[in-house]
């Protein structure tokens, strides 16, 4: 069971379930996000081609984009993303915490919360959007971010250049 702890200006915390913080009505705002989303990911131009991800993905003049939105609704990990936004960015609205600690949390609601904590505490520092080769997929993250007010840049060229501009990454680990 994933507990919020909130500390105040003047020294105190409080714990409590995050089940108090995501209410219905963040959760119904978080699945309409997720849902929006998805559907306008589907425009995304994609490749070299320019095509977009709902043309490009097809099989014998069929698009194949619904088994996509399928899985990321299965998947709901946007939708559980969103609402740690939504939730910790109502918290902050209305008791201001000067620190907020989750524990327990699912790996995407803790992804979240890290993220939102890191964009408060460095007061809109730019996000970076990279994907494999650095064309319309991130360009189009990036402006959807920059559309919600993120100071979102993209890295020219993708993960691919950076690695071959001797950029190093780190394996991905479970948990």
């Amino acid at each position: 069971m994933t507990r919020v702890t909130i500390h105040t200006s003047r020294g105190a915390a409080s714990t409590m379930p995050w089940s108090s913080l995501a209410t219905a009505t963040l959760q119904y705002q978080a699945r309409d996000l997720a849902n929006q989303w998805i559907k306008r990911l589907r425009h995304v131009p994609f490749g070299p081609e320019n095509v977009t991800m709902r043309e490009r993905f097809t099989y014998r003049g069929d698009s194949l984009w619904w088994f996509t939105e399928l899985y990321l609704q299965k998947m709901r990990r946007m939708e559980t993303a969103l609402l740690a936004v939504t939730a910790l960015d109502d918290l902050q609205a209305r008791l201001a915490p000067t620190r907020v600690t989750c524990e327990g949390a699912d790996p995407t609601t803790a992804v979240a919360a890290r993220a939102w904590g890191a964009a408060l505490a460095d007061g809109g520092r730019p996000v970076v959007v990279y994907c494999v080769h650095g064309h319309n997929v991130s360009a189009g993250a990036g402006a959807e971010l920059r559309a919600m007010g993120v100071k979102a840049r993209t890295l020219e060229g993708g993960i691919e250049a950076f690695v071959e501009a001797g950029g190093t990454t780190v394996a991905k680990t479970d948990g």
